[in-house]
């Protein structure tokens, strides 16, 4: 991407305005970030309309839980939500969910990877 501009910056502070954006998009970031929170926050901040949090891994019973793993020779930490823990957070910050679709599931432990589209409420 030749004439593309990147910005390497920290997801809990985003150096944009209030709403500037029509879409945010986390694309497996969440589970990444023990600082999700601000994360969710500030997603929500710059977008204008709508939230797609993409490939994000929860459970509908079990509460939010951290793992560590190897991966690209490093130990990172990954999450699994608490389904409604998360869906909270946006709503939180003045986001609805317009439709949840489900990318893998495993019914006999209620957990699954899930892409989530949310609409500004306002």
């Amino acid at each position: 991407y030749p004439r593309g501009t990147f910005l390497v910056t920290q997801g809990t502070e985003l150096p944009f305005s209030d709403r500037s954006f029509d879409v945010g998009i986390s694309g497996c970031v969440l589970l990444h970030d023990p600082q999700y929170v601000g994360q969710i926050r500030e997603i929500c901040r710059v977008s204008r309309r709508y939230v797609v949090a993409h490939r994000t891994p929860v459970s509908t019973v079990a509460p939010t839980q951290a793992f560590h793993k190897e991966g690209y020779g490093v130990t990172m930490v990954e999450f699994r939500f608490s389904e409604a823990e998360l869906l909270g957070h946006f709503r939180d910050h003045g986001f609805t969910l317009i439709q949840a679709i489900v990318l893998s599931q495993d019914p006999a432990s209620g957990s699954g990877d899930v892409s989530y589209l949310f609409e500004r409420a306002d």
